[in-house]
């Protein structure tokens, strides 16, 4: 069986309760669901505080002109939970979340359409966080290569040394992209090639050093 249809199926074994929670959803207006969904996909990504059932109870009174118990909104917002956590563990497509709800769940269209831009957004940001943990994990293992390089680095083994000036396009940190940058190439007598990117801070500092070491060399 595909990933695909594994994922349209995780609906199938839920929770006690899941089917009445559904019905509660059913009842609330579906701007509220829309706000209700917006908070639980901002506490899920961990950019807000969730959704308190103190907040709409007069609002959905008002709006629906019936009251529903405290524990009937706790129940839709507990629902909104497993519904955006489950479809992410099992990374339903975007296409597929509303075949997902349709197929297995009576929620009522005009709530899934609601409940699919906020998905969207936690799908979007998930796959941020991840390319961005990928890239920032390659990076520091470059790094760590490159600091054994210049741990084992003999000088006599120097044929020549380049650098040039540019400006960084990509980072693991924001605040270091357009910085300048200074990019020293090492060829070295068994004809190996080396390239290490440096700060302009940490340049001047290797040039600092150099300097003195020419000064302390000439004086001999």
């Amino acid at each position: 069986m595909s990933s695909s249809n594994n994922s349209l199926n995780c609906f199938q074994s839920v929770p006690e309760g899941f089917h009445s929670a559904v019905d509660d959803l059913n009842r609330v207006h579906p701007d509220i669901i829309n706000e209700m969904a917006h908070k639980t996909v901002m506490f899920i990504l961990g950019k807000g505080l969730g959704c308190y059932v103190d907040d709409y109870l007069s609002w959905i009174s008002d709006v629906n002109n019936q009251a529903m118990s405290s524990k009937q909104i706790e129940n839709v917002i507990n629902l909104l939970l497993y519904i955006f956590r489950t479809a992410r563990q099992f990374r339903v497509a975007l296409a597929d979340f509303p075949k997902l709800l349709r197929s297995n769940t009576q929620i009522q269209v005009n709530k899934i359409k609601v409940l699919c831009p906020e998905y969207e957004i936690l799908l979007e940001q998930t796959k941020f966080r991840e390319d961005h943990h990928d890239t920032s994990s390659e990076q520091s293992e470059s790094t760590q290569h490159d600091k054994k390089f210049l741990d084992d680095f003999e000088l006599p083994r120097l044929k020549h040394l380049d650098w040039k000036l540019s400006i960084a396009t990509a980072s693991s940190s924001c605040e270091n992209l357009q910085s300048a940058k200074v990019t020293l190439t090492m060829l070295m007598t068994n004809s190996q090639r080396k390239t290490i990117d440096l700060t302009l801070s940490e340049f001047k500092r290797m040039y600092s050093e150099f300097s003195d070491m020419a000064g302390l060399i000439d004086s001999l």
